[in-house]
This record gives structure tokens, sequence and C-alpha cells, in this order.
């Protein structure tokens, strides 16, 4: 039975003796929830919660009539639904978005129309016609990189995204705060292999080797297609001195791999047998992120500190310091040229370095929060960064947002 919306006052429960006769219906608790009027009112599956919504969510108590949690958007509540299982509530609202909602952690994990929190990983296909982006909603969303139109959402992860990376193919991979990474069936839109570490080790980074035979992840480097791993990074006894794997990269032949710690070790491996070549320190540095240049014959780093540095390969040494941000360097991206460098991080700024100058060419953007991810499009023409203010923004050499001609 539905009582009409304008007698029915907000946070009432009733029972109901006959819900075919209206007289014997009885008014067993009533308390104002919202300062809205109520547009949605559900219960859970198994009839213990309730859910209303006007400015906000109330979540309730079914059978003490009490207001146990308050769900948050900042738009209107027009509709909420719970899941079968229970577990999650979706909401739509009046800003077009539609939201999932863990009712037993009280919290947002998913937003069906953009990430719902922080994005922490971008990539650009081989082609440059997709981006993908992953982030701490758990999710991996794919993106049309002209239109901006959102193609695909990879839900399958159990703690937040850190990095995603296609394959040759237009395959996709990506890794989570415990270490999983997951090989995705775009077709099907779920996990088609998952990688997962003997330890719930953290993997911070992700690259797939041009040919697509080896992944590398912060925890090793794979066989991609046998799952077998070749060599192992984990610290997770914590008696190698090198630290934490923190960003993993692979030459542009596919012949070589490296890696950088929190311990100041930039470490080359060959890939094929994942045997060390070389490896160098940085005193007093917790290195974050390490990009190969496309010709193969630099790395740029980033730290901690905030140092943006120059490497040689062969030999592996560092030529020079381009530049330094406020804060820690989260990622970083030579343009296919070879000729710019492309720096994010902490201090919510995107600089671009000239590497035969060593000098600052321009800073990209006005940015309201810490940047987590950087790539460049395979021409070059495109930048896109992944924030945490939930925003994934693209970047042109055309606008004038860049402040320097680079064409």
């Amino acid at each position: 039975m539905t009582l009409p919306q304008s007698k029915a006052p907000k946070g009432a429960f009733y029972r109901f003796g006959d819900p075919f006769d209206p007289s014997r219906v009885e008014l067993v608790a009533r308390s104002r929830a919202h300062q809205d009027h109520g547009r949605a009112i559900v219960f859970s599956p198994d009839g213990e919660l309730v859910a209303s919504g006007a400015e906000d969510i109330a979540l309730w108590d079914a059978r003490t009539h009490q207001v146990i949690a308050r769900l948050e958007h900042s738009a209107v509540v027009w509709g909420l639904a719970f899941h079968p299982a229970g577990r999650w509530l979706v909401s739509s609202h009046a800003d077009g978005a539609v939201l999932v909602w863990d009712t037993t952690g009280r919290q947002l994990i998913a937003s069906l129309s953009e990430h719902a929190r922080p994005v922490r990983a971008v990539a650009f296909s081989r082609d440059g016609r997709t981006v993908a982006s992953g982030g701490e909603d758990r999710t991996v969303l794919l993106w049309d990189a002209r239109t901006g139109r959102k193609l695909a959402v990879l839900d399958g992860h159990e703690t937040r995204v850190t990095s995603v990376a296609f394959f040759p193919d237009g395959g996709v991979a990506s890794t989570d705060q415990d270490g999983a990474t997951i090989v995705w069936d775009l077709e099907r839109g779920r996990p088609r292999t998952i990688l997962r570490p003997r330890h719930k080790e953290p993997s911070y980074a992700l690259a797939i080797s041009p040919d697509g035979r080896r992944l590398a992840t912060s925890y090793g480097l794979y066989a991609a297609g046998a799952r077998e791993l070749v060599a192992s990074f984990s610290n997770a006894d914590r008696t190698r001195p090198w630290g934490a794997t923190y960003g993993v990269t692979f030459s542009p032949d596919g012949g070589r791999l490296a890696s950088v710690t929190d311990g100041g070790w930039v470490r080359l491996f060959e890939t094929e047998q994942g045997r060390l070549l070389e490896e160098r320190t940085v005193a007093g540095a917790k290195l974050v992120a390490v990009a190969f240049s496309p010709d193969g014959r630099r790395l740029v780093t980033g730290e901690d500190e905030g140092a943006v540095r120059l490497w040689s390969v062969a030999p592996l040494e560092e030529l020079a310091v381009l530049g330094s941000h406020a804060a820690r360097v989260k990622s970083v991206a030579f343009s296919p040229e070879s000729d710019v460098v492309a720096s994010a991080g902490d201090d919510r700024t995107i600089a671009l370095w000239d590497v035969s100058s060593r000098r600052r060419l321009s800073t990209i953007g006005t940015h309201t929060s810490p940047i987590y991810s950087i790539a460049f499009s395979p021409d070059g023409g495109q930048l896109v960064s992944g924030e945490h203010d939930r925003s994934l923004r693209i970047y042109t050499r055309r606008r004038s947002l860049w402040g320097a001609r680079l064409d």
C-alpha cells in the first residue's frame, strides 16, 4: 500500500494490520530526517535497513527506527534501489549521477557516470584512440580519447586501482593495492586472468612490454601468457636493501626493464631471464616514478623530494636534475620525440622540461588537487592526467593552457 506523498511525514514508519484496509494503518514512529521533500524510500531485501532520499540519503535501522548513517552527494536524490544481495544501494540524482553505495562500510564505492574517487592511473592505448583510467573506487574505465565518451566500466578489484596499461592488441591490465593484477576480458567486461602475489603486497606500478610477452608490476616480472614469475621484486621480508618497487618501465625494444624503489635505487634488468644488469643509488632519495625515452637512450625519474632526474641507459648514470617540484613527483613521461619530459605530483602542477637545455618549458593547466598519473598520446599531440579531485583531463598542444609553443 502507498500513502499519498503529501500526507506521508518524513521518516515515518507504519504498521499495516490489513494492507487492504487503510483504517487499520498504525503509525509506529515519526522523525524529521530530511530538510527537503522526500523523493524515494526503500527497504533492504532482508528488511533490516531502510534508505530514504531527499537532499541526502539517510540509512535507518528498521527495528529501532533510528538514522544510523547519512550518504551525501552534491545533488538531490531522485531514486533509490537496493541490490538483491542487500549490501549495495544505488541512487540517482538531479545532476545525472548514478551512484553505488556500500551500506556496510557507509561509503561511495562507484559512480556509473565517472570515477567516484581519485583517479590513480591513466594510460593511452597503442593506437591513441582509447584512454584507460583506474581509481580509488576500484574500477577501470575506458574512454574515447577524441570525444571523451565513456566506453566501458571494468569492475573486479577488491582495493583501489594503482596502475593501468594496454597490451599491443588493445587489451587492458590493471593492478591494485593488494598486489593483484587483472588482465581483462573486454568483450565480457570481466577479469580473464588474475595474478596474485603470495603476500598482499601493494603494487604501485604496471608495464607491458612492446610485444606483449612480458608484464611487470611492483611485485615482479611475469611471462604474460604463462603467468610465470620470471623475476621477483618482492620485499615482503624487508631484508633487501633497495626497498619497495614503486615504478617500472620497459625499453622500446622490450629487451630491458627499469625499476625504481623507495630506497633510492634505479635498477636495470634484461627481460628474457630477469637478470639484473646494472643498478645505481641516489643517497637519501625515495624514487617513485620512472620512464624510458622512446629512443631508448634515456630514463627520467621522479621522487618524494620533488626532483626530476635525467639518466643515461648505457651506461646507467645520472646526467642531470632537470628541475624540482615543491612536493612528491607521482608520475613522469617522455614525449614521443624524446625531447620533452612531463612530470606531475602532489604540488598540483604538471611541468614540461626540455631535455636538451635542461630547463623548464611550461606549467600546464590550473589544478586544485594532487596529480597522480600522466601519459602522452602515441603521436605526442595529447597529454592525459588523472587527479585526486576524481577528474580525468586531456590537454592538447594547440591549447593555450600549455603556455609554450612546442609544435
